[in-house]
């Protein structure tokens, strides 16, 4: 499974900015947004407080370069239009066998208009637990 959570604070960068400026540039992602096409990618859009936020969750059987091409232009709108922006992208691939491994979350962090890569220390591993057969006899 491909599994991806994302969310973002959206603002501009530094003290010298104009309200309207970020409002038109978030509802720009906004925009970009609603045009997304795909049935396993959910995001959305919300302004609570004064404040511009994107989320934006995706599940599906494996990576597609058409979830991967919507994620990727949603994370280079907001780096480029809103270089203040700051937030958190967690994805699990269960498949994965290069960095950070099977059954572990890469963690990407936006934070002053740059994005680097992390290591999980609150998922990873994911260690699912099947009931055994004792356990589903005494109903518990």
């Amino acid at each position: 499974m491909h599994e991806v959570n994302l969310w973002f604070c959206l603002q501009e960068a530094g003290d010298d900015w104009e309200f309207a400026e970020v409002r038109e540039k978030a509802l720009r992602i906004e925009q970009l947004i609603t045009g997304f096409d795909a049935h396993t990618i959910k995001a959305d859009f919300r302004i609570l407080n004064g404040k511009y936020y994107v989320t934006l969750t995706c599940f599906a059987n494996r990576p597609r370069a058409h979830e991967l091409g919507i994620i990727d232009s949603l994370v280079s709108e907001v780096v480029h239009l809103l270089p203040g922006s700051y937030g958190l992208i967690y994805e699990r691939d269960d498949e994965r066998t290069d960095f950070p491994g099977h059954d572990a979350f890469k963690v990407t962090v936006l934070a002053r208009g740059k994005l680097s890569v992390r290591v999980d220390p609150f998922l990873s591993p994911v260690s699912l637990v099947v009931d055994d057969e004792e356990g589903m006899s005494d109903g518990g």
